[in-house]
């Protein structure tokens, strides 16, 4: 398992047990249509069409959070009673800087009033869901900073 995918796991928990309800968000492009497999197991596509996965790739804005999903809020009386679910974005990051595209993703989700952030572990992602942890870019988007962050958190 490679460090990225125990991460996400681990995020995972931690937003469900903050009650969001996240998903993997793969994204990238690759190749639709009829396939044929030829004996040496290799594939032929004929007449394939290129297609894009994941959000934001097909509108040219790539970076968008590994995972994605929502946290359901219940409206205050005095906001008519519903329920709602606010938006939920969270970049998994082991030991890696977050790219530019992330950053960017994590600012518009912020700014639209998603909750999201960059999380390292089970606790990241509580924090994230809960509202305790702000996608600060300073802070969050390099590895070093995060690791400092967690350390004086455990002190």
């Amino acid at each position: 398992m490679s460090d990225e995918k125990s991460v996400r796991d681990k995020v995972r928990v931690g937003a469900s047990k903050a009650g969001a309800c996240t998903f993997a968000n793969p994204s990238g492009k690759g190749w639709q249509g009829k396939a044929k497999g030829l004996p040496d197991k290799s594939v032929i596509i004929p007449n394939a069409r290129r297609v894009a996965y994941g959000l934001g790739v097909a509108n040219n804005l790539p970076g968008s959070p590994d995972l994605v999903g929502w946290l359901p809020i219940v409206i205050t009386p005095e906001m008519v009673g519903k329920k709602i679910a606010v938006f939920v974005g969270i970049e998994c990051k082991d030991q890696k800087d977050v790219e530019p595209e992330q950053e960017k993703w994590l600012l518009i989700l912020q700014r639209a009033g998603a909750l999201c952030g960059v999380a390292c572990n089970e606790e990241d992602a509580h924090r994230i869901v809960t509202g305790e942890k702000i996608y600060d870019p300073k802070t969050d988007n390099k590895a070093s900073s995060r690791n400092r962050a967690r350390k004086d958190r455990s002190d």
